[in-house]
């Protein structure tokens, strides 16, 4: 049901015309020679013989025309998109894209909607690899069209497509209609076979396709020689050749006209065009104009511009007449100029008696008043209606900022006077949002004090969303004792009915609250987060309240509930980027339980997410849980290899503390392990606030306790032991309780004494099935363990752990031959790497992102077994792979 709504939602806010397959006329000259061609050898069985196909040529050569004729034959489904400038943000860009799929199948996408409505918007790799995926499940195939992708400029889009067609699945063709060539790897697709393309030479019309048009589209009876000489003057440009015959109906001396012009397809075009529109009658001619200023037409609006009543006959008669107008529909409900000839409309219309002006302010009334809210803006703004725009963009900034539609909305508040902006306190926010949400934290901070400088004007329900926004902002930056209180401020202005903003906030607070170890009330927070973005529908804060819920039983000590949590979390799929958290997670209570192998493979899963999605902090956090899992089983190479990535963080300056803190607890804990006692003492020193490595107590600092326990201080290791048991028996940190409890057996004065502290644990442990908090210590503690069970303290727990003791990382199959074959691309990244390239230089080489070739290593490394490129290599060579 949620992912039924979220697609509704989605659909409903998008122009369902731009996603109209138009169909041809039955009087278009058939271009048979051109159809077979874009139709041969396209496909076999299920699948599509080649990618991409290219219909590449100037404005009014025919490009829309002949693709809707060549679609109109085929008998498999067609998605069809109509670009328009507002699609250069990336997030709108891929929405009616999935909006055109959907056309298909409704389920195509669910997942990439669940993305686009995340908070932040995540990586682009991560979005296409999820489509590309849903499209491969996709049972048949299907072909999607991008007419007029010349409008798009983003290279972010371009990025995007790029990607789609390096990794299309074989059920997917594309076809891109456009006036210029996309920046895609052209030349490499057609020497591989993977491209088609029909260009301007092959789009003109030839002599005997000029005769036929003029015979039986335009009714007109020219002669095979005046036939010729328009093809030859307007080099079969088709645009041209429909110019001339809707000017040459009322001209006596036919001959004379086609010799009166000549010259490059802007002279014709502005030639014919003037002759076209002085043809018209004056109230044809005032209509066109009026109109001119949109970018779609129906009556009902035609007439609101115009102050007509009679627009469906006027739009009628252009159809009937072969006029420049294109129906959006099957219905005829909705038109759209051609693209040239409206072009030309709105020249014409600078230098008439209507004010362009008037005209926008009109249309963004009727569009305003019909819910098209996104038309009714644009209109605002080119108008130059500043309080219009205003409140549009008001009405509309809560969907935007829903569907990810960030960069629009900070583009339509960048082309308004930000004095106008910041004449209401409303609009203000609107644009402090965006701001925010992509990092522009001193110009987002600077408007939130402009508009609290209003506070003593603004109703609670206003000054709530504006404190929770600084509570956003904070977080984002890492203040998080201000966060707590911006957020506990907003949530007492805010009404209990605003579900929306309420879940968003107790999330945050949620997330806040358990990094201070403060776990009531993370739980309190989480729980009604839980509800609160379940009722609205908002899985990407669903999910995350999962994983920190799951995080906040482990830390008490009830790994059981931890596990139903991440395990509901892992369920809603990798779509969501902190199914990376959820892997990480999962991995770490399996390793507690000793359930190495399914453990390594969630490990594994996590770090194949976090190298698509790029986030710096996720690849942390999975390097570190990675190092920690070496280290349990005492592969200390590995260890320090696998931390590798998380200590190259530690060199940037945006590193959050505690990402810091964890990551420097941990090599702590490599260097004791490795007997550097003084390196450990240098590293511990630096670290800025107490933390330890571990996921489920990391509020606290063990590692004082473990380096006075590795130089034999058995009397300070007790007083810090102490203190740190008081303090997390005090927050009910039953999982750090348990690992103190184990490290002050090992400092303890005697075997008696040892045994007592070992006695909590052995008796709440069991039935949570805790292990490595006991086998991490090594041999010492067995032996305790074993004179505990002699002495008849929990026997059978007991030897269960030391049961677990025997299973060696031997038995983990991450060191032995080929876990699993390594594909086609795989089999040619490592070739590179042997060859000594670097991620970058095999990027290039195969002309994907710098992301996909450290994702194709990743894989290598994880499927070899190896932690490195050296090794991949070695074992590459052992296995006859290269």
């Amino acid at each position: 049901m949620a992912a039924a709504k979220e697609q509704k939602n989605m659909s409903d806010s998008l122009l369902q015309t731009k996603l109209f397959l138009p169909t041809p006329k039955q009087d278009l000259i058939c271009r048979e020679r051109l159809t077979e061609r874009l139709q041969s050898g396209l496909q076999k069985a299920n699948c599509f013989n080649r990618k991409l196909t290219l219909i590449s040529a100037p404005a009014g050569y025919g490009k829309t025309t002949l693709t809707s004729q060549w679609l109109a034959k085929v008998d498999f489904p067609v998605a069809w998109l109509t670009l328009e400038p507002s699609e250069n943000d990336p997030t709108r860009f891929l929405a009616y894209i999935l909006a055109a799929l959907q056309t298909i199948s409704p389920e195509i996408g669910i997942s990439v909607i669940s993305l686009l409505k995340a908070p932040k918007r995540p990586p682009q790799e991560l979005m296409m690899t999820t489509l590309i995926n849903e499209l491969s499940a996709f049972d048949g195939v299907l072909l999607l069209v991008l007419d007029d992708y010349h409008v798009i400029q983003s290279p972010g889009n371009h990025e995007m497509l790029n990607y789609l067609v390096e990794h299309m699945p074989p059920n997917l063709h594309l076809v891109i209609a456009s006036r210029e060539d996309p920046p895609l790897p052209l030349a490499r697709l057609e020497a591989q076979r993977e491209m088609i393309s029909v260009r301007q030479a092959e789009l003109r019309f030839d002599v005997d396709e000029a005769l036929a048009y003029f015979s039986a589209v335009a009714r007109l009876d020219l002669t095979a020689q005046q036939a010729g000489k328009l093809t030859r003057r307007t080099e079969g440009w088709v645009t041209g050749l429909q110019l001339a015959a809707i000017s040459i109906r009322s001209i006596a001396d036919r001959d004379a006209f086609i010799e009166s012009f000549a010259g490059s397809n802007r002279y014709i075009l502005d030639y014919l065009f003037e002759e076209v529109i002085e043809g018209q009658t004056d109230e044809m001619r005032s209509f066109l104009l009026q109109t001119a200023v949109l970018n779609r037409i129906c009556a009902d609006l035609a007439n609101s511009i115009t102050g007509r009543s009679d627009g469906q006959e006027f739009l009628e008669q252009l159809e009937r007449s072969n006029f420049f107008i294109v129906p959006l529909d099957q219905t005829r409900g909705w038109y759209r100029y051609h693209r040239l000839f409206a072009d030309l409309l709105r020249h014409r219309l600078d230098n008439s008696e209507y004010h362009a002006e008037q005209l926008h302010e009109r249309a963004s009334s009727w569009y305003a008043e019909h819910n098209y809210l996104e038309e009714a803006i644009e209109h605002a703004l080119a108008g130059q209606h500043w309080d219009l725009a205003g409140e549009t963009i008001e009405s509309a900034s809560d969907v935007m900022l829903r569907r990810g539609d960030i960069g629009t909305l900070l583009g339509w508040c960048r082309r308004m006077p930000e004095e106008v902006l910041l004449s209401r306190p409303e609009w203000a926010l609107v644009l402090a949002w965006p701001l925010i949400l992509l990092g522009k934290f001193d110009e987002a901070d600077r408007i939130l004090q402009q508009i609290k400088e209003m506070a003593s004007t603004l109703p609670d329900a206003l000054l709530a969303q504006v404190v929770a926004a600084e509570a956003f902002s904070s977080r984002s930056q890492g203040d998080m004792e201000r966060t707590i209180e911006l957020s506990k401020k907003a949530l007492s202005l805010l009404p209990e009915e605003d579900l929306s903003s309420r879940g968003n906030i107790t999330l945050n607070l949620g997330i806040i609250t358990w990094h201070l170890g403060q776990l009531d009330d993370a739980e309190t927070a989480l729980r009604d987060a839980l509800g609160a973005t379940s009722a609205t529908g908002n899985d990407y804060a669903h999910h995350t309240a999962l994983v920190f819920m799951a995080r906040t039983h482990a830390a008490r000590g009830n790994l059981s509930a931890a596990l139903d949590s991440v395990e509901h979390a892992i369920d809603m799929g990798d779509r969501i980027p902190t199914a990376v958290l959820a892997h990480c997670d999962k991995a770490a209570i399996l390793l507690e339980w000793n359930e190495l192998k399914p453990a390594w493979e969630h490990l594994e899963r996590a770090s194949a997410i976090a190298d698509i999605i790029q986030n710096t902090e996720f690849i942390a956090a999975c390097s570190v849980q990675r190092a920690s899992f070496h280290l349990s089983l005492k592969q200390l190479d590995a260890a320090n290899s696998a931390l590798e990535p998380a200590l190259a963080f530690c060199q940037t300056k945006d590193i959050p503390r505690l990402t810091y803190a964890r990551i420097k607890s941990l090599q702590v804990q490599l260097a004791l392990a490795n007997g550097d006692f003084e390196t450990a003492d240098q590293i511990h020193a630096s670290i800025p606030l107490p933390h330890d490595a571990a996921t489920f107590t990391r509020f606290i600092d063990l590692n004082t306790a473990r380096i006075h326990l590795a130089r034999g201080e058995m009397g300070k290791a007790r007083d810090v032991l102490q203190a740190a048991h008081d303090l997390a028996a005090q927050s009910g940190w039953g999982y750090a309780l348990h690992i103190i409890r184990v490290l002050q057996a090992l400092a303890a004065e005697d075997l008696d004494r040892a045994i007592n502290f070992l006695r909590p644990v052995l008796d709440e442990g069991g039935s949570q099935g805790f292990l490595r908090v006991f086998l991490d210590e090594g041999d010492e503690i067995k032996v305790i363990l074993r004179e505990a069970a002699r002495r008849g303290v929990a026997p059978s727990y007991i030897g269960r752990i030391l049961n677990a003791a025997m299973n060696s990382a031997s038995t983990i199959p991450i060191h032995e031959g080929l876990i699993e074959p390594l594909s086609e691309r795989e089999l040619e990244v490592l070739r590179l790497v042997a060859a000594g390239m670097s991620n970058r230089q095999v990027a290039e080489q195969l002309v994907v992102s710098l992301g996909t070739a450290k994702s194709h290593i990743h894989h290598i490394f994880g499927k070899l077994g190896v932690f490195n490129r050296t090794e991949a290599v070695t074992k590459g060579r052992e296995l006859g792979l290269i």
